[in-house]
């Protein structure tokens, strides 16, 4: 049971990791900076 709840929750987070590297990001900043600025924020 563990290592099924491991593996869904690993493919759910690539699923969302790709998603936000598809947002498109403001001119200028990597995906990564703008989603750090999104957290201070």
């Amino acid at each position: 049971m563990i290592v099924c709840t491991c593996r869904a929750l690993s493919q759910v987070t690539r699923r969302v990791r790709r998603l936000r590297d598809a947002a498109p990001a403001p001119p200028g900043l990597t995906i990564a900076q703008f989603s750090l600025l999104s957290q201070i924020r």
